[in-house]
């Protein structure tokens, strides 16, 4: 299949032929002969002669009105052909979300048309025929009455959405992938209400996410998945750095400037030291607004620890930029592949925040299974890739949760 850009241009050329058709159609017997005067003499006369003879043969043989016919026949071939081409392209009557022809009608101007008119000539083109059909003629088609007119212009506009859907092949088909093992790890830490059962846990406690006892009960700790997040991403794999996502409500003292609460950066100490030994790793953690600190067990290599401090909790679009403003923006420019967004921890917010990120370029996401206990890092942890078609589900999903969330507040 061509590439993106040729595919354009077809596409171009193919919506052009619907225009020129209404052009020389629409001009009237006078318009005609002065605009073909440039023609080579006998192709002129003979194209004059074509429309006279319709004009005295054609019209009067119907009751309808003969004009636009010629913009009807060729908005009707470039409608079956541009639908070809769709369907050539991928896009199907009755597939599945991702390759459905009813997606691509639904998100063609959100994602197509909008989308193509800030960056490229073919979305100001697109934006020029559109411009075109519905401000001047459906409505003037629509104010004649004449039936060839409304169907030309009818199949026009569907010939502009179908040629678009050839100009964007339908996504392929999702297969399953292995989960990549990245450099930098992201991930939100949650409220710190049982970090201190990490003293009581070994190293296969941690690695397997077991529960630990606690006052004769076994309860689970907020702090596992992202041991076993960062032993999936160091054993046999890159990992070099985290970026830990710190709340002004559950783990910093101060905000301006950052600064972690004594007994968060205890636990916290508590854990690196845990897990140096456990993985036989080095790291370096940069403390908010004091001096970075070494922890070591080992010769193995440094891992760095970073922290990306949060407003709101609460607020996706606040949590949302507070990740674009730090060190992590900027990973996901120079290489977005290197990066993975962990979503088990923090709030449900702070999740969707990560997740919005997650889609750009080829960043990763990943959480932990919810209610899994005592099993292997590869049967806990679970690889997500998004793109622009699944955020449709999730942003759905995600309003109709906040709207219940609301309703139950109303009750109460």
């Amino acid at each position: 299949m061509p590439g993106r850009t040729a595919r354009k241009l077809v596409s171009s050329l193919l919506l052009l032929t619907p225009a020129v058709a209404m052009f020389l159609e629409n001009a009237a017997l006078m318009e005609m002969e002065s605009f073909f005067k440039w023609l080579p003499e006998d192709i002129a006369t003979h194209l004059i002669e074509v429309e006279y003879w319709v004009v005295d043969h054609i019209r009067p043989a119907t009751s309808l009105p003969t004009d636009y016919v010629v913009f009807l026949m060729a908005s009707l071939i470039v409608f079956l052909i541009s639908f070809g081409l769709a369907l050539f392209a991928g896009w199907k009557l009755g597939g599945s979300r991702r390759d459905s022809l009813g997606v691509f009608f639904s998100t063609f101007l959100s994602r197509y048309f909008i989308g193509e008119l800030a960056v490229s000539a073919y979305g100001l083109f697109l934006f020029v025929l559109f411009a075109v059909i519905l401000t001047a003629w459906l409505p003037d088609a629509i104010k004649m009455g004449n039936p060839w007119f409304v169907l030309g212009t009818v199949f026009y506009f569907l010939s502009i959405i179908f040629a678009t859907a050839f100009a964007y092949p339908a996504p392929k088909k999702k297969e399953k992938m292995d989960h990549p093992k990245t450099r930098y790890l992201v991930y939100g830490l949650s409220f710190p209400s049982n970090w201190d059962l990490v003293n009581n846990a070994s190293c296969e406690d941690m690695r397997r996410n077991r529960k630990i006892n606690a006052n004769g009960k076994e309860a689970p700790v907020s702090l596992f998945p992202l041991y076993v997040s960062m032993h999936y991403h160091f054993k046999d794999g890159p990992l070099e750095s985290l970026y830990l996502l710190v709340t002004k409500e559950a783990h910093l003292a101060s905000l301006d400037p950052p600064k972690l609460k004594t007994e968060v950066k205890d636990l916290l100490l508590l854990f690196f030291e845990k897990a140096s030994k456990c993985l036989d790793v080095r790291f370096l953690v940069r403390w908010p607004s004091e001096d970075e600190e070494k922890i070591e067990s080992g010769p193995g290599r440094t891992i760095t620890v970073n922290f990306v401090p949060i407003r709101d909790s609460n607020d996706v679009r606040m949590i949302f930029q507070d990740i674009r403003g730090s060190r992590i923006a900027e990973l996901i420019k120079e290489n977005s592949g290197d990066v993975t967004f962990h979503l088990t921890g923090g709030t449900a917010p702070m999740s969707i925040a990560m997740m919005l990120h997650a889609i750009k370029g080829d960043a990763h996401a990943e959480y932990a299974r919810q209610r899994v206990f005592d099993v292997e890092p590869n049967d806990l942890l679970v690889s997500v890739d998004m793109d622009v078609f699944d955020l449709e589900d999730l942003v759905r999903e995600l309003r109709d949760y906040f709207e219940r969330q609301y309703e139950k507040g109303e009750k109460d």
